[in-house]
């Protein structure tokens, strides 16, 4: 049987080890929260790097030139200048690259008056053999496409001075709904507008031809 100083020495120990086992316990745990904050100082760090890229990649994206185009052409067809900000740039350009021809005079609102009676394009691009018609829509619909062919009809009578050229109407927009681009073709009008957003492109050259000469 264990005598008083036994027990006492044993309780010791046991109290000796307990204190041990609990101070190991809260040094673990005390490294286990330090490490704990430094894994979330570097996630911290992380969101950090992340919310910079993400803003990096969103002002991308806001400077994106489809982005910058869409935006543009939206302002323009609210303030009604969709005519000198977008599609009249693309004239020149266009006639250069698929008619293979270099405008010799490019017109804005050219207005012709003869016996009383008005005659207005919204753009007037001419070579040497060929007088392009342009009217622009900001929502283009098949109507305009007889609209368009309508006043080029009347072309001859109010330009006598380009007698001999071949006119070519084009209708100019924004953006242009599948059918009225279907619709133009098979009536031989020129749909020009942003292809995908990027540039300003004649839609349906392919359907519609090369303009003779």
């Amino acid at each position: 049987m264990q005598t008083v100083k036994e027990r006492v020495d044993t309780l010791e120990q046991v109290l000796h080890d307990f204190i041990l086992q609990t101070n190991s316990a809260v040094a673990e745990m005390k490294a286990s929260t330090e490490a704990f904050k430094a894994e979330m100082r570097d996630f911290k760090a992380e969101m950090r790097d992340f919310k910079a890229e993400m803003r990096a990649f969103k002002v991308n994206v806001e400077n994106d030139q489809k982005e910058r185009n869409r935006q543009w052409g939206a302002l323009a067809s609210r303030l009604g200048t969709i005519i000198e900000d977008i599609v009249a740039p693309a004239v020149r350009p266009a006639v250069r690259e698929y008619f293979k021809k270099e405008p010799d005079w490019i017109g804005m609102r050219p207005i012709k008056r003869l016996g009383g009676e008005e005659y207005e394009i919204d753009a007037l691009a001419v070579t040497d053999t060929q007088a392009f018609v342009v009217e622009v829509k900001t929502s283009p619909k098949t109507p305009h496409v007889d609209e368009l062919l309508e006043k080029t009809s009347l072309f001859a009578r109010f330009y006598p001075e380009y007698a001999g050229k071949r006119v070519v109407p084009i209708l100019g927009s924004i953006v242009f709904p599948p059918e009225v681009v279907v619709y133009a073709s098979k009536k031989q009008v020129y749909a020009l507008a942003f292809r995908e957003w990027q540039y300003m492109d004649i839609l349906n050259f392919a359907d519609v031809g090369a303009a003779t000469q």
